[in-house]
């Protein structure tokens, strides 16, 4: 599923897609309307898989991203095709993105964000795989996001050094 009609298909609206149809119980009408589409869908999110490295692409250009692969994972589990795809070697990926810190990051190496730990703890989550994730340091960087009054509202940052992101 693309952005708009027209649009090259993404994994970020795909998944949007999938859950919809998950909260409306709308799984059967999409099989009615389009013969074999949960498995044509779980098909399209499994060819973004790198079997290289067991990330996923958001689209057919190859941009990897932890956001990518909980989506996969996520809409995987909901057609009931996780299956189609190489779940350890997704689960290695994200350990691979674990960062000194105890946050995780969108790729190897990269900055410890909290969107990044929700999306991997989520898909290790999905994977049944939580016993690979040291919570004491992850919960000590996640505790770090609270901001004092002073340099804000006192709400939470999504990684070290900026304002607090809270309304």
């Amino acid at each position: 599923m693309g952005a708009a009609p027209g649009h090259d298909a993404h994994m970020l609206y795909t998944v949007s897609g999938v859950q919809i149809l998950a909260l409306v119980d709308g799984f059967e009408e999409l099989e009615a309307r389009v013969p074999a589409g949960k498995e044509k869908i779980a098909k399209f999110i499994a060819g973004l898989q790198d079997p290289a490295t067991g990330t996923f692409f958001g689209d057919q250009y190859g941009e990897p991203d932890t956001r990518f692969l909980y989506g996969a994972l996520n809409a995987l589990s909901l057609l009931g095709r996780l299956d189609l795809v190489d779940v350890p070697r997704a689960v290695t990926y994200i350990e691979s993105c674990a960062n000194p810190d105890g946050g995780y990051g969108n790729s190897p190496g990269a900055e410890s964000h909290s969107g990044q730990i929700f999306t991997c703890f989520a898909a290790l989550s999905i994977a049944d795989r939580l016993d690979t994730v040291d919570t004491e340091h992850l919960a000590g960087w996640l505790s770090e996001r609270q901001v004092s009054e002073g340099e804000g509202k006192g709400g939470l940052n999504g990684r070290p050094e900026k304002k607090d992101v809270t309304v």
